[in-house]
């Protein structure tokens, strides 16, 4: 493939087509077959070159992650790729603390299958009350369509979507039933 200097004093050695090795007295090192059980030139000419193509496809895959990455984390434009990745790795550090902060105000179960019902303090009508449920599910993508199922049943109407706060009018039904 080509001539590497290796050593001392300038020896070179060259690595043929075959997977040997030819010092630059014309001496052949290394297996005479080539790759395998006697494979024949062409067959690992084409097994280095099918090397060559992954690796490079390999590394443009990196190179575009990385230019996206640039992309996405603020002051990245003149970056070497280890900063780019040491930028990123503060930048979702940042992220999460700010989103554990923003969290601390909400009322979100922090266990899997968790359910928390709470009666709103500031009930606005007499003739209604206010329930806030809380659900914290993993795995159960047909929960919306089961809990509107349920709020059909028990003749419920949600009354702010943004809270999934749920209204129930006190006259066609006792507190008894809920």
């Amino acid at each position: 493939m080509g001539t590497v200097p290796v050593g001392v004093g300038g020896v070179r050695v060259t690595e043929s087509s075959s997977a040997s090795l030819v010092v630059d007295d014309g001496e052949r090192v290394g297996k005479k077959g080539g790759v395998g059980r006697g494979a024949p030139e062409a067959k690992t000419a084409m097994a280095l070159k099918n090397h060559s193509e992954a690796e490079r496809r390999r590394r443009e895959r990196i190179n575009s992650h990385l230019a996206t990455l640039r992309t996405m984390v603020p002051c990245s434009d003149k970056m070497d790729k280890a900063a780019i990745l040491a930028q990123v790795i503060n930048h979702v550090k940042e992220l999460k603390s700010k989103a554990v902060e923003i969290s601390k105000g909400y009322n979100i179960p922090s266990d899997t299958d968790e359910v928390r019902v709470e009666a709103e303090a500031n009930a606005v009508n007499s003739g209604s009350f206010y329930i806030r449920a809380t659900l914290c599910c993993e795995d159960c993508p047909e929960l919306f369509a089961e809990l509107r199922q349920t709020l059909d049943t028990l003749q419920l109407k949600p009354n702010q979507g943004r809270d999934f706060y749920f209204e129930r009018s006190s006259q066609k039904h006792t507190n008894n039933e809920v």
